[in-house]
């Protein structure tokens, strides 16, 4: 089978919440991350496809402390699952620093699931 994707994904295993710069609201919860963006699920459609939006989350450091990390990315794919009505939306990052904001967060994931 063809893979499209550059970037191996991570899935996390601690909660990050995804908000709106703007409104502070919530958007949705990150499944998975990688360099090139992530996959939020949002219990609501919040998003439309190929729009870029300015989000944060607050997001664990190696220093054990948290960091807010403000990025835009665009919304590539916005799908409903019918099981329960959530929406999985996959965002691919607009800047290079929201990437490397990503392979550290991606560093301590791997760091911390090594120690554990």
């Amino acid at each position: 089978m063809y893979e499209r994707r550059k970037y191996r994904r991570i899935s996390l295993d601690f909660y990050l919440q995804v908000l709106d710069q703007e409104t502070n609201r919530k958007q949705g919860t990150v499944v998975n991350v990688s360099e090139g963006g992530l996959l939020v699920l949002a219990s609501d459609k919040p998003f439309e496809e190929n729009k870029i939006y300015k989000l944060w989350m607050e997001a664990p450091l190696s220093t054990g402390v948290t960091d807010r990390f403000l990025f835009e990315a665009r919304a590539m794919r916005v799908r409903q699952n019918p099981s329960d009505g959530s929406y999985e939306c996959g965002f691919e990052f607009i800047s290079s620093s929201s990437a490397d904001f990503m392979i550290a967060l991606i560093k301590y994931m791997e760091v911390k699931g090594s120690s554990d």
